[in-house]
């Protein structure tokens, strides 16, 4: 060996080294600048992966090369990079074969990450399935492969008993490094890979749901008629259909589901992420979206309800009603939304307005 090394008679600083640094597995490779600080505890794996390009092994310079290999396996992206691994050459059918990948080479495939304890997982699989089956009566040339994302495995053969299309195995390790490969942010989601492997579109789900087999094939000008209908009708901007700005704003805001609404003041600087809860419970009031503002409108709310008595009874309810804050409700009188306060049950989860709950049907407990 070329380097330096601690005597093997030295137990003590071996010993004492193999704590500081946690050791459980050799070989491990700590890393350190010149400094005297640990830039990184993982040394083995990122020499296997980088070599000496990692040096000088820095956060920043890892990062960098994650993203120089990310740039190049999506410049050079196939449908067998994307599912094939060094066990694997296959896909499951709902009646348990083994589909080579190599059968889906020149197809247009969809990759469905699900997760069969999400409800709304299962209503797309269900308007899913109907494209699908439409289509393979038309003869068109797609397939689905199923991508799970959770770990309920009686549930997902199950799952996969009923419909009609193949899946990865569960647990494998390749839908880890398709969730992330994808930077899956919401499920369902339904990317779509075209014949010659590359990323037709990162998530059509909400097409399908929107307009069902009449959003096939899925291609960018399907989907640019589809934004221009429906940016029609806002009364706002909008970014262009496919903007790459898209993606920069959903990394900066975390974006994690949507609808969101992110509130930008007039010095340019974020006010607040959860704009679109704000508007949920508060509706045009919330505006300028400041915590002073919601201070505000939180005294006021509260200055109304002081003369309201803290319990009633109602006819439509054989329980007794509770004053309470409650942001977003359905009153289960009127069968209007509500805010902010209700006279609720809770051992039935029943909520009636207060309009509702002291007018003509209401008594004070």
């Amino acid at each position: 060996m070329p380097w330096l090394a601690i005597p093997f008679s030295d137990t003590e600083t071996r010993k004492c080294l193999n704590e500081l640094f946690h050791v459980s597995d050799i070989p491990h490779l700590a890393l350190f600048d010149e400094a005297g600080n640990v830039v990184a505890h993982d040394g083995v794996d990122i020499i296997r992966d980088y070599g000496a390009e990692g040096y000088p092994f820095t956060l920043k310079r890892i990062q960098e090369l994650k993203d120089q290999k990310e740039e190049e396996a999506k410049r050079n992206q196939s449908l067998r990079l994307l599912l094939v691994s060094h066990s694997r050459d296959f896909v499951i059918s709902s009646d348990a074969n083994k589909i080579p990948i190599s059968e889906l080479e020149g197809k247009t495939v969809g990759l469905y990450f699900c997760a069969t304890s999400y409800r709304s997982c299962a209503l797309f699989t269900r308007q899913l399935k109907e494209v699908y089956e439409k289509l393979k009566t038309r003869r068109e040339n797609f397939e689905v492969v199923c991508i799970p994302v959770d770990d309920g495995e009686e549930s997902l053969e199950e799952e996969l008993e009923s419909v009609p299309w193949l899946s990865l195995p569960l647990k494998d390790k390749t839908c880890a490094k398709l969730i992330k490969y994808f930077e899956l942010s919401e499920i369902p989601t339904l990317v779509i890979i075209g014949p010659d492997g590359k990323t037709l579109h990162p998530n059509v789900a909400e097409a399908i749901e929107d307009h069902g087999i009449d959003a096939y094939p899925f291609t960018p000008e399907k989907e640019q008629n589809s934004f221009d209908e429906f940016f029609a009708g806002m009364p706002w901007l909008a970014l262009p259909f496919g903007d790459s700005r898209k993606e920069f704003l959903s990394r900066k805001f975390k974006v994690s589901a949507i609808p969101m609404l992110v509130a930008i003041g007039p010095s340019g600087r974020t006010v607040t992420k959860e704009a679109r809860d704000l508007v949920d419970l508060y509706g045009a009031d919330a505006y300028p979206f400041t915590e002073e503002r919601i201070k505000e409108i939180d005294a006021r709310n509260d200055e109304i309800a002081k003369g309201w008595p803290e319990k009633v009874t109602h006819e439509t309810h054989e329980h007794g009603l509770v004053l309470s804050c409650c942001k977003n409700y359905h009153c289960d009188d009127c069968n209007e939304e509500g805010h902010n306060w209700s006279y609720f049950c809770e051992e039935c989860d029943f909520d009636l307005h207060p309009n509702c709950a002291l007018g003509d049907k209401g008594s004070i407990d």
